[in-house]
């Protein structure tokens, strides 16, 4: 093996390399659909991922500040609790929303997208980032609420004080 360099490895182990599963801390997740199917924000889809994803908040297995459905993808803001790794946090979510969307000729992805929040992140970019995406992406007006956006309660009673009505500011999407 003298002399041999393995070559940059890229894909889904590349991915997971470096990951690292932190109780208590804020992590920013993006989990998609496989081949990017539009079936999310079918209403019996996205309901069956939204209730997971807060039937997990309160079993304790994270605190949700916040996520959006897009008809692709599903952005997640939370804190990890301790009783699963991030991985099997993501498994669970899921394997639990399978049937689902397998109903709707779609599946997820096998990898997802996460960051950890270091501790002195501030995490308004990525909130502000989740709720302008479908404004930005031209599937609602800014004259309307995203259906699909949730917020817990202690994170908008700050968040919404950058709001105008609970809407975005028509600058913010340019």
């Amino acid at each position: 093996m003298g002399g041999f360099i393995m070559p940059h490895q890229r894909g889904y182990s590349a991915l997971r390399r470096g990951r690292y599963s932190a109780p208590g801390f804020i992590y920013y997740l993006t989990i998609c659909t496989a081949d990017r199917v539009k079936a999310l924000t079918f209403e019996d889809v996205g309901a069956a991922v939204g209730e997971e994803i807060l039937r997990m908040a309160s079993e304790g297995v994270w605190h949700v500040q916040a996520f959006t459905l897009m008809p692709d993808h599903v952005h997640i803001l939370a804190d990890l609790g301790d009783s699963l790794s991030l991985s099997q946090v993501v498994a669970r979510l899921k394997a639990k929303t399978r049937t689902s969307l397998l109903a709707r000729d779609a599946r997820w992805q096998v990898n997802y997208f996460d960051h950890r929040f270091a501790a002195s992140e501030p995490v308004l970019p990525v909130l502000l980032y989740m709720y302008l995406n479908p404004y930005r992406k031209g599937l609602i007006k800014t004259s309307e609420g995203w259906p699909w956006f949730y917020c817990h309660e202690s994170v908008w009673r700050w968040f919404k004080d950058r709001l105008t009505e609970d809407l975005p500011e028509p600058a913010w999407l340019l």
